[in-house]
């Protein structure tokens, strides 16, 4: 009898112990995904959204890009990591050289900035990374250049900056443009061009820029 009621008791003793120990597995469990959710969360609100710079902290650095973001140097995750989420599309590109015809391109346009940035593939090659080739600065950007020069400035202002250049005037099938363009072996060894472009047929004292583009 003795032998039974001692026998009972361990079997009681035994299911107690496995059920504490389940109970301390389980608050364990809880703690650690608690723990997780928590980090998460703290990661979440500290490094993962990207704040869009405003036009006023932007600044053109000439033939080179739109502050860290560099001609034939940067990348389309560049862009995004520095300007957040953009307005994308792809489209096709039609090629200068005879042998081929094109390749897609990827366009970025921040239209609150009023900057698009032109990427595609390094050297043409299909897998490549996506490299910004094309930075346009259209007539709604109030980003200037170190100097002060932007949408609107004149002649005068560009000449002071950038020195004598070529100032040509062409009629196409759709448009009319003057412009003046400049070509620069920039720092990083990328020759680099330099457009300020006014859509009508005017002479210097008229001159405003309405667009700019910077590529290689």
């Amino acid at each position: 009898m003795r032998a039974q009621c001692s026998l009972k008791q361990h079997g009681l003793g035994m299911r107690l112990v496995r059920r504490v120990y389940q109970m301390n597995v389980i608050e364990r469990q809880f703690k650690i995904i608690l723990l997780l959710v928590l980090i998460g969360a703290f990661q979440g609100c500290v490094s993962t959204k990207v704040v869009k710079p405003s036009a006023g902290n932007i600044t053109i650095v000439p033939f080179s890009g739109v502050d860290s973001i560099q001609v034939g140097i940067s990348t389309k995750r560049d862009v995004l990591q520095t300007f957040g989420k953009a307005t994308t599309k792809c489209t096709w590109r039609p090629n200068s050289y005879p042998i081929a015809l094109g390749e897609f391109v990827q366009i970025i346009s921040y239209p609150e900035l009023g900057i698009t940035f032109l990427c595609d593939h390094t050297n043409g090659q299909r897998f490549a990374r996506k490299t910004v080739r094309e930075i346009v600065i259209d007539s709604t950007s109030r980003i200037k250049t170190p100097q002060g020069n932007g949408i609107g400035s004149s002649y005068d202002d560009i000449i002071k900056e950038f020195g004598e250049t070529k100032y040509s005037r062409g009629s196409f099938p759709t448009f009319s443009m003057t412009h003046l363009s400049y070509d620069k072996l920039n720092p990083q060894q990328i020759y680099t061009i330099m457009h300020f472009q006014q859509f009508s047929i005017v002479d210097s004292n008229s001159f405003q820029v309405k667009r700019i583009e910077i590529k290689y």
